[in-house]
């Protein structure tokens, strides 16, 4: 629940009045059944309909499609493997069903993201031995590293324009934002703090994004203009910083 209310904060900031996928609807991964599975939330309603059910594993990181016709998951659902917990991306229809299973390997994949007009995922793995941001098709086909850093890159998102990435890295010791061309090109870093930012997401108009950062000892959400680089506190999500430690699993 903590990690969904701080979701919830960074989903309104990024999506505009006339945008057809999170409005009033979103994509939440729970553990109520004991897997993690995921559910489409009705805002308005707070209605929440299950779409995936009982698939062997669990299933999180759920992301709409830009039509919102589909959607994109990490699931270790696959039994091919040694370890329980390898999560693999796959695209469903709203039903559930598998539309692609986009990535197959013996490593990690998860926190999948569409490009602004589909064509293209990118997502965090650790199967160079690191963590690192990649990008594909929407199909699963030509897989392209972005980064190579000494750390972990996490939490990829694309701009509106589709030029660029935002991403939370630990190369420099701390988890601070970055913005990078959609080829891995040009990196910058935003801020540079000795607490975790994190969970970046842009604006709607592309000029500013929105992240969870624990910098005041509760995690919080911030804006920073992508220009200047100057980040404006807007509103505390009232829980500790060391959340991620003791709520487990990130869904």
């Amino acid at each position: 629940m903590r990690y969904l209310v701080i979701v919830v904060a960074l989903v309104a900031l990024s999506c505009s009045e006339d945008s057809v996928v999170g409005v009033n609807r979103l994509l939440v991964s729970s553990n109520q059944t004991g897997n993690w599975e995921i559910l489409d939330v009705n805002i308005d309603s707070s209605i929440a309909l299950p779409i995936t059910k009982k698939t062997g594993g669990s299933n999180k990181n759920p992301v709409w499609s830009p039509d919102g016709s589909r959607l994109a998951v990490a699931s270790s659902r696959s039994d091919d493997y040694e370890r329980s917990e390898d999560y693999e991306l796959f695209v469903l229809d709203l039903d559930g069903s598998v539309v692609y299973q986009l990535t197959d390997n013996d490593s990690t994949d998860d926190e999948p993201a569409w490009s602004p007009e589909g064509a293209q995922i990118a997502f965090r793995s650790d199967r160079t031995g690191d963590v690192e941001l990649f990008v594909m098709g929407s199909d699963g086909s030509g897989v392209r590293q972005l980064t190579d850093s000494p750390g972990e890159d996490w939490n990829p998102t694309w701009s509106p324009d589709g030029g660029s990435l935002a991403f939370a890295s630990n190369r420099n010791g701390n988890w601070d934002i970055f913005v990078m061309r959609s080829d891995g090109t040009e990196v910058e870093q935003l801020t540079d703090s000795p607490d975790a930012d994190l969970e970046p997401v842009w604006s709607p108009d592309g000029t500013g994004l929105a992240f969870a950062s624990n910098r005041g000892g509760f995690f919080e959400v911030l804006l920073i203009d992508v220009a200047s680089g100057d980040p404006v506190k807007t509103g505390q999500v009232g829980f500790p910083s060391d959340w991620r430690q003791t709520e487990g699993s990130k869904g």
